[in-house]
């Protein structure tokens, strides 16, 4: 059975490259990103379960099983429905002598409504990769595949079906006991369902807007401050070309970005990461962006039983709205956990999402005297989470969890909303 949902999951990657898309947090889950490099080949096989010369994982999951009462964050008109996501998923890897190592890894997503539309549909997620590992050198060559059909990032009131691929690759060197520097090179080829209209801009598609290739190299310096502690900078430049030849949101960008892992056996654990860009809209007045953008989830354990969990980011976003390439989002959201047992929590807390825009082109005024502003949107909610996780039962590891959100959202632009939505969800691995 194995073997055969990894042969279907090979069939449905096409010959091409893969990314991720931008994802909306008070939305749905984030699709699966691409693998974090294992340091050493023994390190990527801990956990693995061995049968002959590969080793599998498996595991089985019922994800998103609960009711949400605004499917469309419509205000007037609001569509509840039942939904659950069945997500089965398989990783293997192939050790080939001492030093090299051949990835396989694919899931599923069947995704179920009760009302039509959205309907019922299939998502995807499958990725190839080849690790080299010699001395202090390791080469890293991958693609990554996604299919999905979701809100993409608080600009969407739709679930929008998104094929992308990423193909990338690392060369690292140890040059020193706790010092890794290297040069990675990635392609992103980024499509969009091309019947999506957009209904500020009639008679556009989202693909027209959308569809894109993103190139970005890049030099990255990893430094092992402890055994608990990674640090990490980089220093990246990104060409964005759209599809359409008379797109003038062709662009490119610079960032440079420092940021530290610590493990989750530190009081403070987490990840925290800051970068200053340098956007450049060509051809496009009033466009451009330099900044600071940031991203970090970092839990401090004021004690065994209270532990505080602070997550923020600032992203730069594309954007489909009028006259604007981007806008900033911001998120901040800390959440209270109390842990009955170390993986057994309850957690209370309240999540802010702003969205702003470059462009003045929302008239709050009249049509004989109008005044221009910035699209500006807040998203605020209360959050609950559960979440209860066994020790390995006959080989098997077994995750319960629990989300339920209530937002609300207020705009200058488009039409605010109120949204509650509860979520089960199931996993075993083994």
């Amino acid at each position: 059975m194995l073997y055969a949902l990894l042969l279907i999951l090979f069939l449905l990657i096409p010959a091409g490259s893969v990314p991720a898309a931008d994802h909306d947090k008070e939305a749905d889950k984030p699709a699966p990103e691409v693998p974090q490099r294992a340091a050493s080949i023994e390190q990527a096989l801990q956990g693995m379960r061995n049968q002959g010369s590969i080793f599998l994982r498996t595991s089985y999951a019922i994800e998103q099983m609960g009711y949400d009462s605004n499917l469309f964050n419509d205000e007037e008109d609001e569509i509840g429905t039942f939904t659950m996501t069945l997500a089965p998923e398989l990783m293997v890897l192939l050790p080939v002598g001492a030093h090299q190592l051949f990835q396989a890894s694919g899931k599923l997503g069947l995704v179920f409504f009760s009302e039509s539309p959205p309907g019922n549909y299939l998502n995807a997620f499958g990725g190839v990769s080849y690790d080299l590992y010699r001395k202090r050198v390791h080469f890293s060559l991958g693609d990554y595949y996604v299919r999905d059909r979701r809100r993409f990032n608080t600009e969407f009131d739709q679930r929008i079906l998104m094929t992308s691929n990423e193909a990338n690759t690392v060369l690292a060197v140890r040059v020193a006991n706790r010092v890794e520097t290297g040069l990675n090179y990635r392609l992103n080829t980024i499509r969009y369902d091309s019947g999506s209209e957009m209904e500020d801009q009639p008679g556009l598609s989202l693909s027209e807007a959308l569809d894109r290739d993103d190139y970005t190299a890049g030099w990255r310096s990893r430094f092992d401050f402890s055994s608990l502690a990674i640090g990490q900078f980089d220093l990246n430049r990104a060409d964005y070309r759209f599809m359409m030849p008379s797109n003038i949101r062709e662009s490119f960008e610079w960032s440079a970005t420092a940021g530290v892992e610590i493990d989750e056996q530190a009081v403070i654990s987490g990840l925290a990461q800051i970068g200053y860009t340098i956007f450049e809209g060509t051809e496009v007045e009033g466009q451009d962006f330099s900044g600071f953008l940031w991203n970090a989830a970092v839990t401090w354990q004021m004690s065994q039983r209270f532990h505080l969990l602070l997550e923020s980011r600032r992203d730069r976003v594309f954007s489909t709205y009028a006259e604007n390439i981007y806008f900033l989002n911001e998120l901040y959201q800390p959440t209270i956990r109390v842990h009955l047992r170390e993986l057994t929590w309850f957690g209370l807390g309240y999540t802010w999402s702003n969205s702003t825009y470059p462009v003045e082109d929302v008239n709050i005024g009249t049509p004989e005297d109008p005044l221009f502003v910035a699209r500006e949107d807040d998203i605020t909610g209360p959050v609950l989470t559960f979440q209860h996780q066994t020790g390995k039962l006959a080989g098997h590891t077994w995750t319960m969890g629990l989300e339920a959100r209530y937002l609300t959202r207020e705009s200058n632009a488009v039409n605010g909303y109120e949204r509650f939505f509860v979520y089960l969800s199931f996993q075993v691995e083994q």
